[in-house]
C-alpha cells in the first residue's frame, strides 16, 4: 500500500508502487528503489501439483457432453457442480493422466 501526500517523489512519499518502485525515507531523504522481480520458481511437489491439476483439466474438457452432464447430476447430490465433483474425485481417487475417475453416484 503507497502512502502518497503531494506528488509521487515529494519528501513524504513511502510504499510501494505497481510492484515496481519502493519508495522509503533514509535519513530525511525520500529513496526510490526498483523492487526486485520475484521468480517463479516452484518446489517439485508444487511442479507436481501443477501438472496434475493440468491433466485433470484437460481430461475434464476432452469428455463429451454426455458424460459432463453425468457428473452435473451426481453433482447435485453433493450440492457441488459438476466439474467440482470432478476435480475432488480426481484427487480423492488419486487418478493418473489418461484416466478418469469412477462417478461416485
Amino acid at each position: 500500500m503507497v502512502k502518497v501526500v503531494g506528488p509521487l517523489f515529494s519528501l513524504s512519499a513511502s510504499g510501494t508502487f505497481r510492484r515496481e518502485i519502493t519508495f522509503s525515507a533514509v535519513n530525511g531523504n525520500t529513496i526510490a528503489s526498483g523492487v526486485p522481480k520475484r521468480k517463479n520458481q516452484r518446489t517439485p511437489a508444487q511442479q507436481a501439483q501443477a501438472n496434475s491439476v493440468a491433466a485433470m483439466s484437460s481430461a475434464w474438457s476432452a469428455m463429451s457432453e454426455t458424460e459432463k452432464q453425468l457428473w452435473k447430476d451426481c453433482g447435485q447430490t453433493y450440492n457441488k457442480t459438476g466439474y467440482k465433483l470432478f476435480w475432488s474425485e480426481w484427487f480423492l481417487q488419486n487418478v493418473s493422466q489418461g484416466n478418469n475417475p469412477v462417478l461416485p453416484c
